[in-house]
C-alpha cells in the first residue's frame, strides 16, 4: 500500500503546475523528501503549502500519507478525509483501509440488498453514515433501500441530503421521486427561483446572466461597477498582473472570498489582499440575495472572477 500512496503523490503534484510558483516548489521539495523517507521534512513542506492554500487537496493528501508513515494514524485519517471532501478521490480507498470499517459495512449492506433483506441493508448503510455523515454512496444506497421498503418520505429526505452534499443527479432524482426540491439555505445557482440582483440607477439587475450554452457569466454592468470600485481603492494600487478570485454569495447577499490566486502576490500579503478584495466586492452595490420559495438562499456554486491590474 505504501508504494501506491507514493505513486499518487507523484501524479497529483502535476496538478499544481499552474498555481503559485512557491506552492509548486514546496510540493516538489515535499515529494522529494517523502521519496527519500525524510518524513519530517516532507511534513513541514506540505504544512507550508496548507498555510498558503488551506484547501489544496493535493497537499492535504500528501500530508495524510506522510502522517501515516510516521505512525500518526488519527492525523492521517483526518487529512485523508479533508482531501477527499475537496475532491481527492484517491483518498477513498485509503480511508476505508486505514480509518474505519466502512468498506465492510457497505459490502454487507449491498449483499443484504441483493438478498432482498432491506431492513438489514438499511441498518448497514445507516451505520456507515454514522461514521461518515458525508458518505454520498451510503446515502444513495439507503435512499434506494427505503424506496424498496415503501418509505418514500424517508428516501426523499436522503435525496435532499445528497443535494446538500453536492451529489451529481441529486436534483433530478428529487424531481423524479419527490416532486420538488424543499427549501435549503444553500443552493446551486441554476436551481434558485430568483437570481441575486444588484442595485443600479435604473433599478435592479441580475448579478449573473446565462448564455445559450447554459454557461453563466457576470452581468457587464456589474463588472463595470466593480472596476470603478477597484480603481478607487488605494490599497489595491500595488497589485499588478492577473489575479483570480474564488468566492461564494451567501444568504445575506454578501460575497465571501475563499481564495485568491496571483503569482505577483507575496505570501505574507495574500490574506490582506483577500480581505481588501472581499471588501471591494461588498461595496459595489446593494445586493438582493437569491430566492427560493420566497426565502433568501445562499449560492453554493463557486464563482471564479479573473481580474487584471
Amino acid at each position: 500500500m505504501k508504494k501506491s500512496i507514493l505513486l499518487i503523490i507523484i501524479l497529483t503534484s502535476i496538478a499544481t503546475f499552474g498555481q503559485n510558483e512557491r506552492i509548486f516548489k514546496l510540493m516538489q521539495e515535499g515529494n522529494k523528501a517523502y521519496e527519500n523517507k525524510n518524513l519530517q521534512t516532507a511534513k513541514e513542506k506540505f504544512l507550508n503549502i496548507i498555510e498558503i492554500d488551506p484547501i489544496n487537496k493535493d497537499a492535504l493528501f500528501n500530508l495524510a500519507a506522510t502522517e501515516l508513515y510516521l505512525g500518526n494514524k488519527d492525523k492521517a485519517c483526518e487529512y485523508f478525509q479533508k482531501s477527499y471532501k475537496l475532491g481527492a478521490w484517491q483518498a477513498y480507498d485509503l480511508i476505508n483501509t486505514y480509518c474505519n470499517d466502512i468498506n465492510k459495512l457497505m459490502k454487507e449492506g449491498n449483499k443484504a440488498f441483493e438478498n432482498n433483506d432491506f431492513q438489514t441493508a438499511s441498518n448497514k448503510f445507516r451505520k456507515v453514515i454514522e461514521i461518515d455523515s458525508t458518505h454520498k454512496n451510503a446515502f444513495w444506497k439507503l435512499a434506494n433501500t427505503e424506496l424498496h421498503m415503501g418509505k418514500k418520505d424517508k428516501a426523499c429526505g436522503h435525496f435532499h441530503k445528497l443535494y446538500e452534499l453536492n451529489a451529481v443527479n441529486a436534483y433530478d432524482t428529487i424531481v423524479r421521486y419527490c416532486g420538488k426540491l424543499k427549501y435549503v439555505d444553500k443552493m446551486l445557482l441554476e436551481h434558485v427561483e430568483e437570481m441575486p440582483k444588484f442595485k443600479t440607477d435604473n433599478g435592479y439587475l441580475p448579478v449573473y446572466i446565462f448564455k445559450n450554452s447554459g454557461a453563466r457569466r457576470f452581468h457587464p454592468s456589474f463588472l463595470k461597477l466593480l472596476e470603478r470600485t477597484l480603481d478607487k481603492d488605494k490599497g489595491l494600487k500595488k497589485l499588478d498582473g492577473r489575479v483570480q478570485l474564488l468566492f461564494i454569495l451567501d444568504i445575506t447577499g454578501r460575497f465571501s472570498v475563499i481564495g485568491i490566486r496571483g503569482e505577483e502576490i507575496a505570501e505574507n500579503e495574500r490574506e490582506s489582499y483577500r480581505k481588501k478584495l472581499e471588501s471591494a466586492l461588498n461595496n459595489i452595490a446593494e445586493i438582493i440575495p437569491a430566492k427560493y420559495q420566497n426565502k433568501n438562499v445562499g449560492i453554493k456554486s463557486l464563482s471564479a472572477l479573473p481580474l487584471i491590474f
